[in-house]
């Protein structure tokens, strides 16, 4: 097995490099009940047209991702891009690095025994951050326009998970303020950002109050609309909001076709640098 860590190629060198029989795609997921990885699979399903494409659902779980490589490389993928479908490329990092052969030190905490797969494929890790990505704002842009009636009365809150490390948690909410400037093109009263940082009982206290208590005041004031910033679902944000008068969909990024194509561009840039 060869590891390597793409550092951004222009996808304009895959096309000189010449087109490849031999490449796969194995997407991470963090995974959760039948519905919610259906949306995952619905979002990958059009990749297939082109390459072999596995999901590995389990938040690094070695057996999954394992598994997965395996039926790629049954399919004849010798190059494979590993495609975290993260917000954060930095989720789950240290023991994906270490069970792909990235890295040789495991991490000090996994929520799985870990082992380091077996493939004889050449894997290639990206690591850009779909949270930075202006494909996010579009997505969620469209989310509050068909839940719009007048923006000038409406607030939006765009909600996302967040985390514990307070410096991660404000580039979250820096990535999350540039995608608000696009949807506050649209007129609305107001357009908020915040994360809850729902694995944080301390931070996640002081969230909640903070996030009921601008949708109390916005509701009060007009319409308040919640857009969840998740890979997909509505995560705990119903009971968050419980007793609450506010409008979502409950839909997160998944699926949509700008999600399948921040996929398909990132696998790509990294194929581009397998020659």
């Amino acid at each position: 097995m060869r590891a390597i860590l793409n550092k951004g190629v222009p996808i304009l060198a895959l096309f000189l490099a010449g087109c490849s029989s031999h490449w796969g795609i194995l997407v991470l997921a963090h995974g959760g009940g039948e519905a919610w990885n259906a949306l995952i699979h619905e979002t990958v399903t059009p990749l297939e047209e082109r390459f072999p494409v596995e999901v590995a659902f389990g938040m690094a779980n070695p057996e999954t991702i394992q598994t997965s490589l395996t039926m790629l490389e049954e399919q004849g993928a010798t190059r494979i891009v590993v495609l975290p479908l993260f917000l954060s490329s930095s989720s789950f990092k240290g023991a994906n690095h270490y069970i792909l052969g990235f890295s040789d030190e495991p991490p000090p905490y996994s929520m799985h025994p870990l082992s380091q797969v077996k493939t004889e494929a050449t894997l290639l890790w990206s690591p850009k951050n779909l949270i930075e990505d202006s494909r996010v704002g579009r997505i969620l842009r469209e989310r509050a326009q068909a839940l719009s009636v007048d923006p000038s009365t409406e607030s939006v809150l765009i909600l996302s998970h967040g985390t514990g490390n307070e410096e991660e948690n404000d580039a979250w909410l820096r990535a999350m303020r540039q995608h608000a400037r696009l949807l506050a093109r649209d007129g609305y009263r107001e357009v908020r950002v915040d994360t809850l940082r729902e694995d944080w009982e301390g931070p996640r206290e002081a969230a909640e109050k903070r996030i009921r208590s601008f949708v109390e005041d916005a509701s009060a004031l007009g319409t308040a609309i919640v857009i969840p910033l998740r890979v997909a679902g509505f995560g705990p944000y119903t009971d968050v909001l419980e007793g609450l008068d506010y409008l979502s969909d409950g839909k997160g990024l998944a699926p949509h076709p700008l999600l399948t194509d921040w996929l398909l561009r990132t696998a790509l840039g990294c194929f581009a640098n397998c020659n």
